[in-house]
């Protein structure tokens, strides 16, 4: 999984909180971001988003 960030521009804007991941780059692949699109994205979405629960 590759997280794609752009500005309005199209400029690459990574986001800050990445750091806190050890992610540096996240233009490219790592398994961390795959850990979080396989388990994490979906947990987010079927038991807090769909229920209206603050994240």
């Amino acid at each position: 999984m590759t997280l794609a960030e752009f500005d309005y521009d199209g400029n690459f804007k990574p986001d800050p909180k990445l750091k806190q991941m050890p992610i540096f780059d996240s233009a490219k692949e790592h398994w961390r971001l795959w850990m979080l699109k396989k388990f994490g994205l979906p947990y987010l979405y079927w038991n807090k988003m769909l229920k209206g629960k603050k994240v």
